[in-house]
């Protein structure tokens, strides 16, 4: 994530304009992230004494992970797994990728001096400026009906990548 603080080039030679004009500054945070690699599953009913809650299932040879338009009500192919009878299929490890992640955070600043050692701040932000939604991982249980199907976003509220949030504040430096 990389923060940028830019000073606005407005200038007056003096009194209500010089207030009105100068001191603005504005702050842009664009973060990115790709998407995280997750594994297709199937939970297991009896472990049999074993530590592990889940088995991997096999690829179908020739057909893609992906469907072709990946959106969220279909992002994965269901007819690229199918379950095993036994042990561990041979899909491996993190063989998928959920969706990245894109988010504009943006604020604008207006600094104003009252007196020599008093000033006032006005601030406005805004958080996801463009609400793009950023989706979570997929549902990875092979046997799920929901298999493949991306059910929420990453953050419903007060987190990088939430929904657009705008606030106002003021503060008072002395």
């Amino acid at each position: 994530m990389k923060q940028t603080r830019a000073l606005l080039p407005f200038h007056a030679t003096g009194g209500l304009m010089k207030r009105v004009l100068e001191g603005w500054s504005m702050a842009p945070v664009f973060s990115t992230q790709t998407g995280n690699p997750f594994s297709p599953i199937i939970p297991v009913v009896d472990t049999q004494g074993s530590l592990v809650a889940f088995n991997r299932p096999f690829l179908v040879p020739g057909e893609p992970l992906y469907v072709s338009d990946p959106k969220p009500f279909q992002w994965l192919n269901k007819n690229a797994f199918r379950q095993q009878t036994t042990g561990f299929g041979d899909a491996g490890r993190n063989i998928l990728k959920s969706p990245g992640m894109y988010n504009l955070d943006f604020s604008v600043a207006k600094n104003t001096k009252i007196t020599e050692r008093v000033g006032l701040q006005i601030r406005g932000e805004v958080f996801n400026i463009f609400n793009h939604p950023n989706f979570t991982q997929p549902v990875n249980q092979v046997t799920s009906i929901q298999f493949g199907q991306i059910t929420a976003t990453r953050a419903t509220r007060g987190d990088v990548s939430s929904s657009r949030q705008i606030q106002l504040g003021a503060k008072l430096v002395f």
